[in-house]
């Protein structure tokens, strides 16, 4: 294992939980969406079309949350069985942060 394996895992970890994040705000906006459409008299058909949206949205998070719960686990499993390869590097700095920076129990 290299440095290089534990900069792979700690992206991989970070471009997972943007993508919860983008998930997360993309449901946000499209209730807003929702809600102002019925709030002027849309179309139903067109606010249950929305609500579809809403709904493929929503059906992202489970995934995603098992993505992380992956990356968690594949991160502290190397950090964990090469300690002494990543010892004092930057790159293992980072990896804590990002582990550091959430609140996921894998």
């Amino acid at each position: 294992m290299s440095l290089r394996d534990l900069t792979i895992k700690t992206n991989t970890l970070k471009r997972v939980l943007n993508d919860e994040q983008y998930y997360l705000k993309e449901a946000a906006s499209q209730r807003t969406h929702i809600d102002k459409l019925r709030a002027d008299g849309a179309d139903e058909y067109v606010i249950r079309k929305q609500v579809e949206v809403l709904d493929e949205t929503l059906n992202m998070l489970p995934d995603s949350k098992k993505r992380i719960a992956k990356a968690v686990e594949d991160l502290k499993t190397l950090m964990d069985t090469h300690p002494t390869t990543f010892k004092g590097s930057q790159e293992l700095k980072k990896a804590q942060d990002v582990l550091g920076s959430i609140n996921y129990d894998a």
